[in-house]
């Protein structure tokens, strides 16, 4: 490049173009936000009614096994030699014990992995968040009716707030 030893230079900085501004949030984008998070809360609810019916099941099915050798072990008692109601009250107590270890773990193993409706319930109270810190502004240069705005937050009351939201404790196994 030639220098010009003329005095003034040639170079200009680049222009840049203007920064856009993100597009403002309006009404209807908190509507389908909280159409969103609704959808996401009851799928959760859902989840949580199939795994509360899952256990239900497992464990009328432990109460079955337990009372069917109970009853067959008092059934059987009297008509078999002392040393056969000795072996049958092994395999009995083996069964028994066996089908309680795999419900008890089964029960264990369900309560310690991370729930599909506790991610769901939580990506639910991350939009209501974000539509709470929006939504008097938008109502607001929106003009919204008193009524429309009553009823949004009504549909945001039914979510805690974000910081006191934890996962659904079940006391142990249940």
């Amino acid at each position: 490049m030639e220098r010009s030893s003329g005095g003034a230079s040639s170079w200009r900085p680049p222009t840049l173009s203007p920064v856009k501004e993100p597009p403002l949030v309006t009404g209807e984008d908190i509507e389908l936000a909280l159409r969103a998070a609704e959808s996401l809360a009851a799928e959760a609810d859902l989840v949580d009614h199939q795994d509360d019916i899952t256990r239900i099941w497992a464990s009328m099915a432990t109460a079955v096994i337990l009372s069917a050798a109970a009853l067959t072990a008092a059934l059987l008692s009297d008509h078999i030699k002392a040393v056969g109601v000795r072996v049958f009250g092994i395999i009995a107590v083996v069964i028994l014990l066996g089908s309680v270890a795999a419900f008890l773990w089964w029960l264990a193993r369900a309560s310690f992995k991370p729930k599909s409706s506790q991610l769901r319930l939580s990506l639910a109270q991350d939009i209501v968040g974000i539509v709470r810190e929006v939504m008097l502004d938008v109502a607001e240069r929106e003009g919204w009716s008193y009524l429309r705005l009553q009823a949004t937050k009504n549909r945001i009351s039914a979510f805690p707030p974000t910081a006191t939201v934890s996962k659904k404790g079940r006391g142990g196994f249940f």
